[in-house]
């Protein structure tokens, strides 16, 4: 039996029921205490159990995507976005499922025909979270890593990591990140390759999934905001929507709305109850806390008027990019990972100040700094964007033509083509 994976397990299936009962800081800061002795763990595994160096003629040319590709996250999503561009740009690669959680909703992987067991391709390019990667070569065993070239695909919001993360990056020869502010943060602890590799957005919808189909009024200018729970509430800030609109609007308006959909999550609570306390009394507030595919959210970002992300950090900002090619102006955090594709002429960008990360929130150290974005600002935003329509036109059609031109999967392939093709020339140099 691995201690590592039973302590975990025990950890997944205890934390929904401990979370009635126990502050969620104090079974946060449990759960960290299991985690970090199977990193350490790990780490310890993966150094001394034997493997052999990257082969570059032992496998083919190509890539393996690692990792939970049928998540509902942002990190299936990404797998599904780098399938994309290596299947459009005919770059070589398979996919192989793999998930460290059982429960959760799931999408279809649009690359079933490219599934596989094995690693038949020289890279493995693991999708899977930095907290979570020890217990992955845990679970995996050393394998995928013997022999192969193995890159992280990580991604951080903060400008720096945590402490207890930098042993981890012995585990992978090579890193790729989402953004050049995600990619600056590794760079501070390796002297490894640190490659961005954008997101490729896409956004498919169906009008059949239109305002009605989610019980939204038809009649009333609608702003949303949405989020995961596991994705920390405290960073996604959603709280800071609720008061920009409170602010922006008398109570009940009758014209607008505000739409909060949530991904709830077993392990943490409390979130949606919070919210709903700050927004008690408004009729034109409207929750959303079902499961849908990612058709139908797609779909939702483009029945509304105005999407809103008031977060403390972004690796990325995957739904922002989402929204602006849905033809959904944004509203939207001066700082992190989203400016990288966003400014003042394709988004409203709200002010904000560094400060200090609070007390008892998970992975993110007290000192460590994030933003605290005005409410206010984008509660004139708001205001602008329902009254302006000179305005609102200008910021969506500016938004449409930028992401197609930055984040397309030809310029993004050819970033990938790049870095194979350098991993393998070297690797064949190195071997004469």
């Amino acid at each position: 039996m691995d201690l590592g994976n039973t302590i975990l397990d025990i950890g997944h299936k205890v934390r929904p029921v401990a979370g009635k009962f126990v502050p969620q800081f104090i079974i946060d800061k449990i759960y960290e205490m299991l985690t970090n002795n199977t990193g350490k763990m790990a780490v310890h595994k993966f150094k001394t159990e034997p493997k052999k160096k990257f082969n570059p003629v032992r496998f083919k040319k190509g890539i393996n995507l690692v990792g939970d590709i049928e998540s509902a996250t942002g990190i299936g999503q990404s797998m599904r976005l780098l399938g994309g561009v290596m299947e459009d740009q005919n770059i070589p690669f398979a996919t192989h499922q793999f998930s460290l959680c059982e429960d959760g909703f799931s999408q279809e992987n649009p690359f079933k025909d490219k599934n596989t067991d094995g690693y038949p391709y020289g890279i493995n390019l693991f999708h899977i979270n930095t907290a979570d990667f020890p217990n992955a070569y845990l679970k995996l065993g050393p394998k995928p890593w013997s022999g192969h070239y193995n890159i992280a695909h990580w991604v951080w919001e903060l400008e720096e990591l945590p402490e207890k993360w930098i042993p981890y990056m012995c585990m992978a020869d090579e890193f790729w990140t989402p953004s050049e502010f995600a990619s600056n943060v590794f760079r501070k602890y390796t002297n490894k390759k640190v490659v961005t590799v954008p997101h490729s957005v896409t956004a498919p919808y169906d009008e059949k999934y239109d305002r009605k189909y989610f019980g939204l009024p038809e009649d009333r200018f609608l702003f949303l905001t949405m989020y995961a729970s596991d994705s920390l509430v405290e960073r996604k800030n959603p709280q800071a929507v609720v008061r920009a609109f409170k602010k922006a609007f008398k109570k009940n308006d009758p014209s607008v709305g505000l739409v909060i959909k949530v991904v709830p999550s077993k392990h943490r609570t409390g979130d949606i109850d919070e919210l709903k306390r700050m927004t008690a009394g408004y009729d034109n507030v409207y929750f959303l806390t079902d499961e849908y595919e990612k058709i139908e959210v797609n779909s939702m970002i483009r029945d509304v008027d105005v999407y809103v992300s008031l977060h403390r950090s972004e690796g990325f900002g995957l739904t922002l990019a989402e929204s602006m090619m849905l033809g959904t102006p944004t509203i939207a955090t001066d700082w992190s990972g989203n400016v990288e594709f966003q400014n003042r002429e394709t988004a409203c960008m709200v002010n904000y100040k560094l400060v200090n990360v609070g007390k008892n929130i998970p992975l993110f150290p007290e000192g460590s700094k994030w933003a605290e974005a005005s409410f206010e600002h984008a509660a004139g935003y708001m205001r602008k964007l329902y009254t302006d329509r000179e305005f609102y036109n200008k910021i969506r059609d500016n938004a449409l033509k930028s992401i197609n031109n930055q984040l397309s999967k030809e310029s993004v392939g050819k970033i990938i083509k790049k870095r194979i093709n350098a991993i393998y020339n070297k690797a064949l140099k190195n071997s004469k």
